[in-house]
């Protein structure tokens, strides 16, 4: 990037937030909220994509597949 000169790196602003430990906890609550929401969607997608096709082709019916999940959680 031979078009950006050190005179523009000194000139760039960079916005820094106070930084406290109550906000350190509120940003790690919410990652880790993030990270919870993230599994159990993951683990719903596995679990529909696993009985999905099973329903539909009349392989399992519903009372069965409510009793895999039942046996899973």
């Amino acid at each position: 990037m031979g078009h950006i000169k050190r005179s523009h790196l000194k000139e760039a602003l960079c916005a820094v937030p106070d930084f406290n430990l109550e906000t350190v906890d509120i940003i790690a609550e919410l990652v880790a909220k993030q990270i919870t929401a993230r599994l159990e969607s993951s683990s719903l997608s596995q679990l529909r994509d696993t009985l999905l096709p099973k329903l539909l082709s009349g392989e399992i019916s519903v009372k069965a597949a409510e009793s895999a999940i039942q046996e899973v959680a």
